[in-house]
This record gives structure tokens, sequence and C-alpha cells, in this order.
């Protein structure tokens, strides 16, 4: 049997394409916290599984600067993920030096997300990425426009237009969709965003900013 590339499949896990990965990470999370030094961290292993899926969040939160960095390298990834176990179980034992603990609610759905289907996770992790940039470069206006865009119920979009652009001509107002659309293609090509990232932005966040308004 042939010995595996731990540093190939972490960083495919990373891409959404290995779950063996992710089987290798979990591996090395557990060898750590069962170390003298993090074994009080957890009291049983329910806990140990609270604390791996709060690490595999912030691991996919820095998702695209690792992919970034270990993009043109056949070694290292694997002491780089050790590492950073390693410090993540610090800052826990730090956080339980300054106050007591509260206990780490974990949303069941999020971890059956993380174990049965890590690409979805990794798809959430991104659309919530992709909501912060939007609200860093695109405008109130912008934002008004964008909700307009989904609205698919005739009626109710007829509503929306009479509501926030009457006063504007129908030549006016598809022009301000295609600028607006042009702006939210950019920054998707540029930040390389997945389809499936912006599908869920789409249909999961970007509705909840509308029903804000």
């Amino acid at each position: 049997m042939s010995k595996i590339d731990t540093h190939k499949e972490i960083y495919l896990f990373l891409k959404g394409e290995s779950d063996l990965g992710m089987e290798i990470i979990s591996n090395i999370f557990f060898k750590q916290i069962r170390t003298a030094s993090f074994n009080s961290l957890a009291r049983n292993e329910e806990e140990k599984k609270e604390l791996l899926m709060k690490f595999f969040l912030k691991l996919l939160q820095k998702r695209e600067y690792i992919l970034k960095k270990f993009s043109d390298q056949n070694e290292g990834l694997s002491s780089f993920i050790r590492k950073m176990v390693k410090n993540f179980l610090k800052d826990e034992l730090r956080a339980r030096s300054e106050k007591e603990l509260k206990k780490v609610s974990i949303n069941e759905s999020l971890i059956e997300k993380t174990i049965n289907n890590p690409i979805e996770l990794i798809n959430e992790i991104e659309a919530y990425r992709l909501n912060e940039l939007l609200e860093e470069r695109l405008t109130d206006e912008d934002f008004k426009m964008l909700c307009y865009i989904i609205i698919e119920n005739k009626k109710e979009k007829s509503e929306y237009e009479q509501k926030y652009f009457n006063d504007i001509s129908k030549d006016a107002l598809y022009k301000r969709v295609q600028r607006v659309k042009e702006k939210l293609r950019k920054i998707i090509n540029e930040e390389h965003f997945a389809k499936d990232t912006v599908h869920y932005y789409l249909e999961n966040i970007l509705p909840t900013k509308c029903e804000r308004r």
C-alpha cells in the first residue's frame, strides 16, 4: 500500500475535494488535545469533538490564505496544521485562565454539515466572507438594486419598482441593474468565489438583508 500524501490530501480537503484530508486533520487535532499540555480542555470525547468543530470553523475561515500559501509547495501543510492546532488549543487554555469558559454551543446542523458535507460548509463560510466584502464595497443603493434583482414574483417586483424607482425611466433602471451586476461580477471574479458560494449568498444571506429594508 502506498504511503498517504498528507500534504496533498489536506490541500484537497481545503479545496472541497477530499474527505481523507478532513480525517487527517482530525487525527492531528486529537493527537494534540490528548497530550498532557491540553488534555484538561475536554472532559470527554463529546467535548473534544465540539472543540474540533470549532477548530474546523477557524481553519476554513483561513482557507483562501492557506490555499494560496501552499499553492506551489509539495510539503509543509501537515506541519502548518499541527502548529495551527497547537495555537488554537493554547488560545482555548488562555481563555479559560482569564475567565470560566462558557460551554461552547455548537449548532448540530453545522456539526453534521462538517462531518458529512465539508464542501457545503466551505460554501457557507465563503458566502459570509463574500457578504463582508460586498458590505465594504457596495453602497446602500447598490444593495437596494440587488434586492430588486433577486425578486422573482412579478407583482412584488413591480411594487418594489414603484416604491424605489418610480422616478426613473425603464432604460435608466436597466442600466443601473447592469452596473450593479457588473460590480458584483468583478468582486466575485477578483476573489475567485465559487458558483455554489455565490448561490448560497443570493439564496440565504441577501434575502435576509433585503427583508430588513
